[in-house]
């Protein structure tokens, strides 16, 4: 379970001021967050469904994982049809 703060939060990222001030981004996809895993970039939190970390657990070294609901990561999301991660 996320908390709202968490939510409201991750939300605001979707505003410039509010990325530059915490130094964070939001990146959504498969493709994106399989690339990110690969990458050197520091990764804070990674929230997924149960289905996507179950296929991909091998990809985590030093990620903190949430599993979320569906529900919740349509809160997270601004797309349509929300990814899994």
């Amino acid at each position: 379970m996320i908390s709202k703060n968490c939510i409201k939060h991750i939300n605001s990222l979707e505003l410039k001021k509010f990325r530059t001030l915490s130094g964070t981004f939001i990146a959504q996809g498969r493709k994106v967050v399989d690339e990110l895993l690969r990458s050197r970039l520091k990764i804070k939190t990674v929230y997924a469904l149960k289905s996507w970390i179950e296929k991909n657990s091998e990809n985590f070294q030093d990620v903190e994982i949430q599993e979320v609901s569906p529900e919740e990561i349509k809160k997270l999301s601004d797309m349509q049809t929300p990814p899994e991660v």
